[in-house]
């Protein structure tokens, strides 16, 4: 982790990019997992969770491109049959990793999604996109307020030219600030408020099987953000 003062110093928004985050075989395992056991998973979302089912309604699914899409889909379940992703969700909403994000952020009462609403693994086909947004503050089900949000990139090998990156914005949604190539094993942590606005809106130029694969994860509070207004759904911006 950063420390706060250099987490708070970056521009658009408060945010931290860590290379070298877990452990490389870890990450090496969980890409296999997704390769070799995910794909009789990937369209396992359980529209039984009430979770899901309001997430429909406020953070809409999104299909952007002729052949583009985004798969979000529960953990829990995949845990036997994928135990390096299953590791990687362990630690990263343990109690221990709670409390560095709160040493880092400055934000306490931290604590994770259990319900990963429109988090878990995330994967983009080559040509899809996600447009600028900010994201939702409340969560759909829970009265708890969305402080923080992770992103651990999982593929190997990224090439420049094929793109995906993920871009920050300024509030104006006048400017790209920041961009950051989805390389394996690359984490941004970012503060979740109605002026962070991100996205990855150019087209993915990946070859044909090779996919931007990522984990998505989101931390709360139960006490809302001084100064925010609180909003359910995502704010979508055409740049």
């Amino acid at each position: 982790m950063v420390s706060r003062e250099t987490y708070y110093s970056q521009e658009p928004y408060p945010h931290a990019i860590m290379d070298g985050f877990a452990p490389s075989h870890m990450i090496d395992g969980a890409y296999q997992e997704l390769i070799e056991v995910w794909p009789e998973y990937m369209y396992a979302v359980d529209m039984n969770n009430i979770a899901a089912q309001n997430l429909k309604e406020f953070y809409p699914y999104r299909n952007d491109g002729d052949d583009a899409d985004i798969y979000i889909t529960r953990i829990n379940e995949m845990k036997t049959q994928c135990p390096h992703i299953g590791h990687l969700f362990t630690e990263l909403t343990s109690d221990e990793f709670i409390q560095k994000l709160e040493e880092m952020t400055g934000i306490k009462g931290l604590f994770a999604d259990p319900y990963y609403a429109g988090g878990g693994i995330h994967k983009v086909k080559s040509g899809g996109h996600l447009n600028i947004h900010t994201d939702y503050m409340l969560h759909p089900v829970k009265p708890w307020y969305r402080r923080i949000n992770l992103l651990l990139y999982l593929t190997p090998d990224w090439r420049y030219e094929w793109g995906g990156k993920f871009e920050m914005w300024n509030e104006e949604c006048t400017e790209r600030i920041q961009d950051v190539s989805p390389v394996q094993n690359r984490c941004v942590i970012f503060n979740t408020t109605s002026k962070s606005f991100h996205g990855h809106p150019r087209p993915l130029k990946t070859p044909q099987g090779i996919h931007r694969w990522s984990i998505a994860l989101y931390y709360f509070t139960e006490h809302p953000p001084e100064g925010e207004e609180e909003h359910k759904t995502a704010q979508w911006r055409y740049v």
